[in-house]
């Protein structure tokens, strides 16, 4: 990776830790001002959820519409939006008391949720256009910047409203987002002055009806609920231990700061790893152990009831969760070029806006159905439902895993085709491979044009292939860089 990717990877990083500092950054006074405005504890959540339910809605719809715009004006545009939104928000502490106050704040979450939705989607879709050899690694990093932003998130919105009162952490990171995510992201991303077709939106569909990219989708879904299952209940949980506010604080933390620490350690072993799934099972199994240890499942009451346990729970959950969830973008990525689409940013788009929204339900799921179990069953019953699900989860790919490789196995062939047939590029990498396809087909296929030329990503690589047509003679020929 040069000077220039890794200048490309750390602006995508401040926008990632940006997005969830400005969803995490209302949570300590946010409620307490609206019920000062008149609203209600259950109309401050749906506040609060009604983020994840735009990015669910229309990361979709951006995925779609990505290739038409292009990428780089949909993540600008996005960021923009949000943060205006983001300054607007600080101002509805002059909206009068009342439906008028709750009106706005549903309003201009929406709008900030729907910019982020853009933006997301166009992160996503870059990361495999512009780094398609280290996707696991790239996306472990990104995500580690996403726990930051959890993290931070709390701790800077409460001391910044001890300071500035409400108005203050909202005006503070949307100046943030417009005045520095926003012109050094302009600046260093790369420009896409080719608009290339929209992919049909039933391809998303397609992909769903593959059984592995399903299962992975599965996964994803759950691994985001996982965490956002506790923001309700853990707190009210805790409270017999008789902890103070900033030690709760401290609580939640832990989480999130395993999840940012090991986040980039699962990407550089995706990437390392031929089937991601297997690191896929492994993080479901550990968050199922963590979740029945942390609530004290009535199938192990030989458990002491120590806050030092929950703790440890907690870092496992944070670590387990992100083993589960880092390597299943790449494994999206690989399973669509296996079930047939083409490896272009329509794809990407696709592929991106499918991997938001899946999170983004997850997101919306967790505390609804997080809040409603502790009510009817509470913690330890809930832990143990959850830990259930998890481990049914994980018994289900593994037995897809088993027979997908007893299918492969199977369909092998006995004899070693000649020396002739065999590839010589055994170990290229992800763009060669493609370009080697590609010459193969024009060469099967013909007629070609009188030239076809192609480079992926010519700010990054010099890969690609030249195929050319002369004198009535079929010439081709490929270029590979090492």
């Amino acid at each position: 990776m040069d000077s220039r990717a890794k200048l490309m990877l750390l602006g995508l990083a401040i926008v990632d830790f940006t997005t969830y500092l400005s969803m995490s950054i209302i949570a300590p006074f946010f409620p307490k001002t609206a019920n000062e405005k008149g609203m209600s504890n259950t109309m401050s959540g749906f506040v609060f959820s009604v983020y994840s339910l735009v990015m669910f809605l229309f990361c979709p719809v951006f995925g779609v519409i990505l290739p038409k715009f292009g990428p780089k004006f949909v993540f600008l545009s996005g960021m923009f939006v949000s943060g205006c939104c983001s300054i607007l928000f600080g101002f509805l502490e002059y909206a009068k008391s009342g439906v008028t106050f709750s009106v706005l704040c549903f309003v201009v979450r929406s709008f900030s949720a729907l910019g982020a939705a853009a933006y997301t989607t166009a992160t996503y879709a870059m990361v495999i256009d512009i780094f398609p050899d280290n996707i696991g690694t790239v996306f472990g990093v990104l995500e580690t910047f996403v726990g930051l932003g959890m993290m931070v998130g709390p701790a800077l919105g409460g001391a910044l409203y001890q300071v500035g009162g409400f108005i203050l952490p909202f005006v503070v990171v949307g100046a943030f987002i417009i005045c520095i995510c926003l012109p050094l992201n302009a600046y260093i991303l790369p420009a896409y002055e080719e608009k290339v077709n929209m992919a049909p939106p039933l391809d998303m569909l397609r992909l769903l009806r593959t059984p592995s990219i399903f299962l992975v989708s599965l996964s994803i879904v759950m691994s985001a609920a996982i965490w956002a299952l506790l923001d309700p209940i853990l707190e009210p949980y805790l409270r017999d231990y008789g902890l103070g506010p900033q030690y709760l604080g401290l609580i939640f933390m832990v989480i999130a700061t395993s999840y940012a620490f090991f986040s980039p350690i699962w990407g550089a072993v995706a990437d390392k790893m031929e089937n991601t799934k297997l690191l896929i099972i492994a993080g479901l199994v550990l968050m199922a152990l963590a979740m029945l240890v942390l609530g004290g499942s009535p199938l192990l009451p030989f458990l002491p009831d120590d806050l030092w346990l929950i703790i440890v729970c907690l870092a496992v959950l944070g670590m387990a969760n992100s083993l589960a969830l880092i390597p299943t973008f790449e494994n999206l990525l690989n399973e669509s070029e296996n079930s047939g689409l083409s490896d272009e940013i329509s794809t990407y788009a696709l592929l991106a806006g499918l991997w938001a929204t899946l999170y983004s339900l997850g997101e919306f799921i967790g505390p609804s159905v997080g809040g409603a179990l502790y009510e009817y069953v509470g913690f330890a019953c809930e832990t143990t439902i959850v830990a259930a699900a998890l481990l049914l989860m994980a018994i289900v790919m593994s037995i897809y895993c088993v027979c997908e490789w007893w299918c492969k196995r199977k369909s092998r062939p006995r004899d070693l085709e000649s020396t002739e047939k065999t590839p010589l590029l055994q170990n290229s990498n992800r763009r060669t491979d493609i370009a080697v396809r590609n010459v193969s087909n024009c060469i099967e296929n013909g007629p070609v044009p009188d030239s076809i030329s192609r480079s992926k990503s010519p700010f990054l690589s010099d890969n690609g292939y030249s195929v050319s047509k002369a004198s009535g003679e079929l010439r081709g020929s490929i270029v590979v860089s090492t």
